[in-house]
């Protein structure tokens, strides 16, 4: 419990950054990834594009401080993988809107 209220405290005044919105947001990411086949082959072409080893994002659960350490640690090394993933995702929802 203390290290939820640690988290839960964690904000960067001068970003505006609330790290439990950071950390919701890595959750999404991993659970988008995992429950898709089609997602996880474009997020592991993105590690190969990149020379990064695929590999997923461990979920973490509440209850286990150091599964969130390791989902953070995961999301560290692959930034630059996640984020080529987020662009092509966002570059294909912006193709498949359009009626030409």
């Amino acid at each position: 419990m203390a290290i939820q209220a640690f988290i839960k405290g964690i904000y960067d005044g001068e970003t505006s950054i609330d790290f439990t919105a950071v950390l919701t947001k890595i959750r999404t990411l991993a659970k988008g990834i995992h429950k898709s086949t089609l997602r996880w082959e474009k997020f592991e072409q993105s590690c190969k594009d990149l020379h990064v080893k695929p590999r997923t994002i461990p979920l973490n659960v509440k209850v286990r401080w150091n599964s969130m350490l390791h989902m953070l640690e995961a999301a560290i090394y692959l930034r630059k993988p996640i984020a080529r993933f987020l662009f092509t995702m966002a570059l294909d929802e912006g193709d498949n809107g359009n009626t030409h």
